[in-house]
This record gives structure tokens, C-alpha cells and sequence, in this order.
């Protein structure tokens, strides 16, 4: 199916469970790359609706359509569904069942993540403008502004990152600050440039150059210079960097979304696909894939994640349902 290209819009946003026919069906859809290296599977397939398994949507005239905004894969491989049109977040445990549905009190969260104790923390950007959290049973434990020193206004964050000492928010694809430290309380709210690459030493930046490619780079913030730079083109534009994120072992990945334009009528898009990047701390490839789901009618916050061992989760919203695809590479 064709669609219109209006703007090419920079944005950075710096064991099979309920696989129902719509899972099993496209589980195979994505390219492969380095098919030798690297296997994918659906991890998660829900249907629209109400029910404990399935996923609310919302289907705006006026407003944005939603499905589920975010999700968040812990280190266990637990997995927590922000599924704030239903006004609750559902926790699937690693063996895919589901474990329980935690209720919230607002439509307005678009944003999660999940301590290894299991305590909740939730983002409301645009309403009211805080951090709320839940302690592992679900019970509210408190709520924190993050308007402040490095965020102006709460609608200019761009990201949310659960570290080792706390809680970071991105703002405008420019800098991170720390909100909460490793106790889940205010702190001093330290910034930094970039996304955390290493922390307290290193970060990563990125950007379109303009011409349908990106530029990438990697800061030593203690020296104050470059590390390693490198460009990416491919034979199609890229329209928008999705998600960039490091592992424990200091590889870096980076989606990207690339669309094809039909060379008859540059406004008419015939194929659109995301295409993730592996490199190690110098920014050398590693590795690729592709995928066929891209970023659809329903607006999500967050897209991708990538967990410490190095595993690349995508959250897609279809017609038919919600599912969550994993790339891990061997």
C-alpha cells in the first residue's frame, strides 16, 4: 500500500506468548541480514479489546489514535505493557504468563520503567508533569515534578532511562537529567550531553545530515573530545532515528526508520522498513537486520528497547493487535 510523504520529519527519540494466527503469520516477516548471526521471535501477541488479555486502543477523529504507549522488558525478562487506554499496565512473567494487571489512576502515562525490586515508574509529560511511582505491589508511593533545573516543560522530554543511579529523563534530544536517584527519591538533577553510553564518561549523539543519511559519534566527557564518529547511507533515505541504546558490554545499537520513495513521484511512498545497527565502542558494524513494522497510525512513545544483555525489543501496534518482537544476536 502506497502512502503520501508530507514531511521527512528528524525525530531522535536519543518462548512464543498467546501467539495467536496474527503472530505466528508474521513472525517470519522480517529480513534478516545477518541471518547467521542473529534470531528473532515474537514474544508477545495480544488482540484489541478489554479483556486481562488484550490491549485497549483508541481510535481519535480529532485527537491522536493510541494503543499502548511504552513497555519495559527487565533484566529477568519479565515484561510490563503500559496499557493506558485500560487504565492499567499488565506484567508478564519470563515464562509468558501473565502474572498480574497493576491499575493507574490516568489515560496520560506514556512512559515506563521497572527496578529489579519490581517497583513501577511512570511518566506523564504533558498532564501532570511528574514521575509517579509504585512500589512492587502495585500501591502508590509517590510523585515527583520533573519540571526543573535542564527540563523547562514537562511536553520536552524525549526519553526515559532506568541507569544504575537513578532515573534519567532526555530533553529535546539534547541532554539527559537525573531526576531520581538509585532510592527512587528527588535528586540533584546532574545533566549531561547526549544519551549515557558509559556512565559517567561516555555518550552518544546522533543526527540527520540533511542529505538522507545519519551521523553518529561517541563523546569522552571527562577528556572533552571525539571518540570515534561514522556516517550511515543507505540506498533509500532515512526519514528518522528511532531509538539508540548501549549494552553492558559497550555495543551500541541504533534504529533507524528508511523509506523508499517511488522514483516517479518522490511524495508516494512504496516500501518503508526499519533497519537496526550494531557497533562496538568505536562505532566498527557488528551487525544488522530489518524489519517490516514500522511506526503506524497509533501514536506510541516508545518504540524500541534494548536490554543489558544486548537484546533489541520492538512494540508494534497493527490492525490486528499489539505484538513484541525481539532480535538477539547470538
Amino acid at each position: 500500500m502506497r502512502r503520501i510523504l508530507v514531511s521527512l520529519s528528524f525525530i531522535l527519540i536519543l518462548a512464543p506468548l498467546c501467539l495467536s494466527a496474527m503472530g505466528q503469520d508474521r513472525s517470519a516477516t522480517t529480513n534478516l541480514l545477518a541471518e547467521d548471526k542473529i534470531e528473532n521471535h515474537v514474544v508477545l501477541a495480544l488482540p484489541w479489546g478489554k479483556d486481562d488479555v488484550a490491549a485497549g486502543r483508541f481510535d481519535g477523529d480529532e485527537s491522536a489514535s493510541e494503543g499502548p504507549m511504552s513497555f519495559y522488558v527487565t533484566g529477568s525478562g519479565e515484561l510490563y505493557l503500559l496499557d493506558q487506554v485500560n487504565l492499567r499496565v499488565l506484567h508478564f512473567a519470563e515464562n509468558g504468563e501473565l502474572e498480574s494487571i497493576i491499575p493507574i489512576f490516568a489515560p496520560t502515562f506514556q512512559d515506563l520503567v521497572v527496578t529489579e525490586k519490581g517497583e513501577i515508574i511512570l511518566l506523564d509529560r504533558l498532564v501532570r508533569r511528574s514521575l509517579v511511582v509504585l512500589d512492587p505491589d502495585g500501591n502508590f508511593s509517590g510523585e515527583f515534578s520533573v519540571e526543573g533545573p535542564g527540563i523547562p516543560e514537562g511536553g520536552g522530554i524525549t526519553a526515559m532511562f532506568l541507569e544504575a543511579d537513578g532515573v534519567w529523563l532526555e530533553y529535546a534530544h539534547v541532554h539527559m537529567v537525573q531526576v531520581l536517584d538509585d532510592r527512587l527519591e528527588p535528586s540533584m538533577r546532574a545533566l549531561r550531553p547526549g544519551r549515557i553510553f558509559e556512565a559517567d564518561r561516555l555518550s552518544v549523539g546522533a543526527r540527520m545530515d540533511g542529505l538522507g543519511g545519519v551521523e553518529i559519534w561517541l563523546d569522552d566527557l571527562i577528556k572533552q573530545v571525539s571518540v570515534a564518529q561514522t556516517a550511515v547511507v543507505f540506498a533509500d533515505p532515512i526519514v528518522r532515528i528511532a531509538w539508540i541504546e548501549a549494552d553492558e558490554e559497550r555495543n551500541l545499537y541504533v534504529l533507524l526508520h528508511v523509506m523508499e520513495p517511488d522514483p516517479k513521484d518522490p511524495r508516494q511512498i512504496i516500501d518503508e522498513r526499519m533497519v537496526g545497527l550494531r557497533y562496538d565502542d568505536q562505532l566498527n558494524e557488528l551487525g544488522q537486520f530489518e524489519s517490516s513494522w514500522v511506526l503506524g497510525e497509533w501514536a506510541q512513545f516508545r518504540e524500541f528497547q534494548v536490554t543489558r544483555d544486548g537484546t533489541v525489543y520492538q512494540l508494534v501496534l497493527d490492525p490486528m493487535g499489539v505484538l513484541v518482537l525481539k532480535w538477539r544476536w547470538r
